[in-house]
């Protein structure tokens, strides 16, 4: 049976066309709804958008989707700063707060105190409450731990993956070899779905689940290209 999954995220700005389908690109939530489809999820998606090309839905089923500009048919990798700038300051006044199964704030963010069983956070504006809280050892990931309620987190490294407990206190690590690195950009999301995947399916986060999803990302690093 398909599982339905609740998720907001950050802003997805641009788009490509590739084989004849509409890619979103480089928006860290966009890869995690692809991702999380490919593992026979029903998506429904809370987030904020520049529509340049398509509606939203063409991709991805939508909840709620806050359009700040009606632009259509615009070169999307050269488009008029001014454009973006308003874009951005679209966002501002709307914030976004709810329950939802995944929340993935990467950029800049509409969502707010949001209650979720997943979150992926580099945004250190957001507050809110999670089971399972996932940062980047690059990131500011102690000011987030703080801000973010959390049963457990995990900070990823290059070759290693710490786990603290509520109370922000390591309990354990989990050392691997490094990969074969060609492109690094969305290993991140790869990660989180293959851990979000894990955690539905058994309702726990442990070792296994972590090194299942570090062999995702690893696999990925060794591909160019923004996909999962």
């Amino acid at each position: 049976m398909t599982k339905k999954l609740t998720i907001a995220g950050d802003v997805i700005i641009d788009w490509i066309i590739a084989s004849g389908n509409c890619n979103v690109y480089p928006g860290g939530v966009g890869n995690v709804v692809r991702g999380l489809r490919q593992f026979n999820y029903e998506v429904e998606l809370t987030t904020i958008y520049n529509p340049m090309l398509y509606p939203l839905d063409h991709v991805f089923c939508l909840k709620n989707s806050l359009q700040d500009f009606d632009y259509r048919n615009v070169n999307v990798r050269n488009y008029d700063l001014g454009i973006y700038q308003r874009f951005r300051e679209g966002i501002k006044p709307r914030i976004f707060s709810g329950v939802f199964d995944v929340v993935v704030l990467h950029e800049e963010t509409c969502i707010r105190n949001f209650k979720a069983d997943y979150a992926d956070v580099r945004d250190v504006t957001s507050t809110g409450s999670c089971k399972i809280l996932r940062m980047s050892s690059s990131d500011p990931w102690e000011q987030i731990m703080h801000k973010i309620d959390h049963e457990i987190a995990l900070v990823t490294f290059n070759d290693q993956v710490r786990v603290f407990d509520r109370e922000n206190k390591e309990q354990y690590q989990i050392e691997f070899p490094v990969a074969e690195v060609k492109d690094t950009v969305g290993a991140g999301d790869t990660f989180s779905v293959w851990l979000i995947n894990g955690f539905y399916r058994t309702g726990e986060i442990n070792r296994d689940i972590i090194m299942e999803a570090v062999k995702g990302a690893q696999e990925k690093v060794g591909k160019i290209g923004v996909f999962v």
